[in-house]
């Protein structure tokens, strides 16, 4: 037994991955892995609480802010602050990145109260 998620390229009954594996092996069935299911309809159900919306929103703009310059990408790394990259269905992101950023509140507070006092040699973006 397999279990795949919704993508369109999955189920297809004519070029879809499960055709190609029953290719293969017939007795190979087709699920719809039901964590997939329940992890988009508990994204779906949250995203409708504008508050929570607004949480993983920011979760996810701080995180691009963090990935998107290799200074400050550096700086976080060389302090001990890793930050996934983001992911908008996965649970495990958002849980993973919330948990960092919980964990190294205090530490990355100190390093941006530093980069504004210190603005010399970064860009607009990280100020």
């Amino acid at each position: 037994m397999q279990t795949y998620d919704g993508a369109s390229v999955m189920p297809g009954y004519i070029s879809g991955v499960q055709t190609l594996v029953r290719g293969d092996y017939p007795f190979a069935y087709f699920f719809h892995c039901a964590a997939h299911r329940l992890n988009l309809v508990l994204c779906q159900s949250a995203s409708s609480i504008p508050l929570v919306r607004v949480s993983f929103a920011n979760v996810a703009a701080f995180s691009t802010f963090a990935s998107n310059s290799p200074r400050r990408k550096d700086l976080l790394h060389s302090n001990g602050i890793d930050i996934p990259k983001p992911g908008e269905t996965r649970w495990y992101y958002c849980s993973h990145t919330i948990s960092v950023l919980c964990d190294k509140y205090k530490t990355l507070l100190d390093l941006l109260e530093r980069t504004i006092e210190n603005p010399q040699g970064w860009d607009d973006a990280s100020i």
